[in-house]
């Protein structure tokens, strides 16, 4: 019986150091996948914007309408992600819009 108290001392920081590595790796991966959730979007809004300009670039140089049909397709990316943030910005957040405009 004297051993048990005495095993439960040296085991018990091995433990605590196990149960902090393992709740470290969790923020960690967590904070990864929202940096990397930014980085994406942050790419696919960059993309839409250069597209935009580049198509609407050249139906104003041509005329033609399929130009104009690849502006609309290339600016709905900056668009939603505009509608997403205008629905965070409320006094009371809108989520569902917030969500479904980053979607």
């Amino acid at each position: 019986m004297d051993a048990s108290p005495r095993l439960l001392g040296l085991v018990w920081p091995f433990v605590a150091v196990v149960l902090i590595q393992a709740l470290v790796a969790s923020l960690s991966l967590y904070t990864l996948s929202a940096v990397r959730a930014y980085v994406g979007g942050e790419s696919q809004w960059s993309k839409g914007q250069k597209h935009a300009i580049y198509f609407l670039s050249l139906y104003a140089d041509t005329g033609n309408e399929e130009f104009f049909s690849e502006y609309r397709a290339a600016i709905a990316v900056p668009l939603a992600d505009r509608s997403a943030r205008l629905a965070l910005e409320q006094s009371e957040p809108d989520t569902q819009a917030a969500r479904a405009g980053f979607l």
